[in-house]
């Protein structure tokens, strides 16, 4: 399989993993508030993060990324974002085998957006937990 229909597949996983978020709401429910503040965190780690991979990407330093990745691909799970930790896995082992800048790019655009409607899915979220 070629390097994008990987990407489809992975654009095309579910966004959540259902079992990581009912743990978190069952956490939140014995210590409100605790999923806002996770999300907080996340949201703003996550922003500088992606911020600082474009950068980077985008000087050609690929193999300094790495390890930025796997970080991504962590905290993305810990929350339960399944779409943006698989896609952040698949970076990490692009960056890790030298694969080409344009398609680090491609993915990294992946993970952008896939961010984007995180934040948004996590927002809907905790408004329908209030």
């Amino acid at each position: 399989m070629d390097a994008r229909s990987n990407l489809a597949e992975l654009n095309a996983e579910a966004r959540f993993n259902e079992a990581t978020l009912a743990q978190l709401r069952s956490l939140d429910a014995m210590r409100p508030g605790l999923l806002q503040n996770l999300v907080d965190i996340f949201e703003r780690n996550t922003g500088k993060l992606i911020d600082d991979l474009e950068a980077k990407v985008a000087a050609g330093e690929s193999t300094t990324v790495r390890a930025s990745f796997h970080s991504l691909k962590g905290s993305a799970g810990s929350l339960g974002g399944l779409r943006l930790s698989k896609l952040a896995a698949y970076a990490e082992t692009i960056a890790g085998a030298g694969d080409p800048e344009h398609l680090l790019s491609a993915v990294l655009l992946s993970v952008r957006a896939e961010f984007v409607g995180l934040r948004a899915a996590l927002a809907q979220l905790l408004a329908a937990g209030k």
